[in-house]
């Protein structure tokens, strides 16, 4: 049994229920083992494999995601041509439309005068 080859309909049993869990228990295990007909030791290594195919896919697709070196060199050109704002620069036109707005976009601002002087 060992090396034999697991048939399709066990293998979407077995899909269905690593879907389900990725890591199931020990117990689990050999019941899905039991109900297929399987030694538990072949369904625990199908799970372990399952899970490397999984991490390995995962992997190429990030690495498919990852830029090249050409990539990289033109967002650092576009970045460098057109570089963002220091925070003291935003710090400082922040500062600047709020001093010249805060009065007079504050509808109470001449009665909160008048209780002042009073």
């Amino acid at each position: 049994m060992p090396g034999r080859r697991i048939p399709n309909e066990h293998v979407a049993f077995l899909m269905s229920s690593y879907r389900t869990d990725l890591r199931p228990k020990m117990q689990q295990r050999r019941a899905i083992a039991g109900a297929l007909g399987m030694n538990t030791e072949q369904v625990v290594n199908w799970f372990k494999k399952q899970h490397l195919r999984e991490t390995r896919r995962a992997a190429g697709q990030l690495a498919n995601c990852m830029s090249t070196s050409a990539q990289y060199a033109e967002l650092r050109q576009k970045f460098e041509a057109n570089p963002r704002p220091k925070c003291k620069e935003i710090i400082r036109k922040r500062s600047n439309t709020f001093s010249k707005s805060c009065c007079t976009d504050f509808p109470f601002s001449t009665l909160t005068v008048r209780i002042l002087t009073l």
